[in-house]
């Protein structure tokens, strides 16, 4: 079979159309089908069309008013801004093969679809480490190697391809995208070709050997359809033949590369255990802190607490009129130009657990204490970079704080984003402000930390999670403060993504009093993002409190110089 192979499409489909038909009738044609990689449609980052409510049908009905069908059979994985934009709407939920007009489909977030015996694996930008692993489960059972794996980007950084171009078998250093990366270091999962975009570069990487086998890996990276520049080729043909026999001893001419995406010092780690955290949270080339490491779980406490999350009452959360910018608001909390500030102290509370006078305050888990705000470890952390910023008197929101709080809180946020840029990782906050039957609640910001390569994907689970229980939760702009958004009632949840988005959703009184409000909201997306369910609920994650000191103690010693609060010379 004849195929084509096309890059970041961006919108452009009658160059790409144009050009396909010019091939077609060539004589290097006809051919059966094209295969897009990066992002397909337009990079519309503008949400009015989101906003204004216009319906899926609406923009299925542009589209193809637009397009009007194409020239060959055309499938195409959906790359980031695919989930983001003007068109969004036509792909975000659907997780398998949808035909959107003639000759255009999407193929999914993630499997293996078949053209005439030719298998085809693939993974879009909205795809978790979870739909990964059942990828490679699936291409494992399949006993031969896929002929194409479509991935809307690379597994490593455009650096670390040209340096493993001269020395193929050295590893990389930089995760581009831990999902992909997943997929092509699996030993048991083996591709014949593998086409990623997103980096507008062509790139034709030297062929690699497969684990022990002798099945031969190429990749090929494509540029954006229309790029002029001639070194960056966007459009490529190539004539693939179905698997059919077992191979043999690799061509004379082929070098015996090792796999380039597995670091020879992690050949002894157990990839195929997928309740292993360690790999899920240590993404390749990343120096993280020993004492920063999660706690381990062995595999009957995971089920334990795979089986504890299932009888949890909390919901999960639902839509949002996403709205990206590109700068993170550091004033974000300041004062309101239009409201003055309202701020009712509440007495410290003998039975809060928050309160710094309070007997019941675990003070083992401080790391750090400024005047009005100080630094912990959660009880039950989701890794041991989990941290909470807390007011060190009752208070139950940080919708009108002082004037020091905040100060106290931003500088808190700029020391936690230094310190994880240092580990090659971001952060997404939550404040969860609801009013409780029990105790006065006493408000916190929680703070999760992620590797960088998983900033997408938590973006991208924090939407999904929206959209499936139609929970709205509203942009905060850019330069606005977050008083003018917040509820008479201050019942709310704030979270701030890993790019600086932030958004704020206000809780109903009827939902309130149902007692469907989520209790873990940051947790949720955060496990999930990261393919650990287990570790949802923070009571099932309490380890003795000899283990908490010494967590607290060792983040400490590696936070020390970026703890603004120690007042350093």
């Amino acid at each position: 079979m004849k195929f084509l192979l096309a890059g970041d499409v961006n919108g452009n489909f009658d160059v790409l159309e144009k050009r396909v038909k010019k091939l077609n009738q060539s004589k290097h044609g006809p051919f059966d089908a094209v295969l897009c990689v990066g992002n397909f449609f337009k990079n519309e980052k503008d949400s009015t069309t989101l906003s204004t409510g216009v319906e899926k049908e609406d923009i299925h009905k542009v589209f193809i008013e637009k397009i009007n069908g194409f020239v060959l059979p055309l499938y195409f994985v959906g790359g980031v801004d695919d989930f983001k934009g003007k068109y969004a709407s036509l792909i975000v939920n659907e997780k398998n093969k949808k035909e959107l007009c003639k000759n255009i489909t999407f193929l999914g977030t993630s499997g293996i679809h078949t053209i005439n015996n030719i298998s085809i694996a693939y993974l879009s930008a909205n795809a978790s480490l979870k739909d990964a692993d059942v990828l490679i489960a699936e291409n494992s059972n399949n006993g031969k190697p896929i002929d194409f794996l479509l991935t809307h980007t690379w597994a490593l950084s455009i650096e670390d391809m040209l340096q493993l171009t001269a020395k193929p078998n050295t590893g990389g250093a930089k995760v581009e995208n831990m999902q992909v990366k997943r997929l092509v270091a699996a030993p048991s999962a083996t591709y014949r070709y593998h086409i990623a975009g997103c980096k507008n570069r062509f790139l034709k990487f030297p062929p690699y050997r497969n684990g022990t086998s002798n099945y031969i890996t190429r990749f090929i990276g494509l540029g954006n359809v229309g790029e002029k520049d001639k070194s960056k080729k966007w459009l490529h043909a190539l004539t693939l033949e179905p698997f059919t026999t077992a191979p043999g001893p690799p061509p004379l001419n082929v070098p015996l590369n090792k796999n380039p995406y597995i670091i020879m010092s992690n050949n002894n780690n157990n990839h195929s255990n997928t309740n292993n955290i360690n790999n899920h949270l240590m993404p390749l080339g990343d120096n993280r802190p020993p004492l920063l490491l999660p706690h381990k779980f062995n595999a009957a406490d995971a089920a334990r607490l795979e089986q504890n999350q299932v009888n949890n009452q909390f919901n999960r959360f639902g839509r949002t009129n996403h709205r990206r910018n590109n700068n993170t608001n550091n004033n974000q909390m300041q004062q309101h130009p239009n409201k003055r500030r309202r701020f009712n102290k509440v007495p410290s509370r003998k039975d809060c657990w928050f309160c710094l006078a309070s007997p019941t305050c675990e003070k083992h888990l401080i790391v750090s204490v400024a005047s009005e705000m100080y630094l912990c470890l959660p009880k039950g952390g989701i890794s041991a970079g989990h941290l909470l910023i807390v007011p060190i008197s009752h208070a139950e929101s940080m919708a009108h704080a002082t004037t020091t709080m905040i100060e106290e809180t931003n500088k808190y946020k700029s020391a936690l984003k230094a310190f994880y840029n240092s580990h090659n990782e971001k952060f997404i906050s939550i404040e969860r402000c609801v009013t409780t039957k029990g105790p006065q609640h006493h408000t916190y910001i929680e703070i999760i930390p992620v590797p960088s390569s998983f900033a997408q994907s938590v973006e991208t689970t924090f939407l999904s999670e929206c959209v499936k229980c139609d929970l709205k939760f509203n942009l905060v702009l850019q330069n606005d403060a977050l008083d003018g958004y917040i509820p008479d009632d201050k019942q709310y949840i704030y979270i701030e993504l890993c790019d600086g988005q932030r958004f704020i959703h206000s809780i109903s009184g009827e939902r309130r009093n149902a007692g469907t409000v989520p209790l873990q909201f940051g947790r949720q997306i955060i496990a999930k993002a990261l393919a650990c369910p287990e570790r949802t609920n923070w009571k099932n994650c309490v380890v003795p409190q000899a283990q908490e000191s010494q967590l607290a103690a060792g983040f400490k010693g590696v936070f020390n110089q970026f703890d603004w609060t120690l007042n350093k010379k």
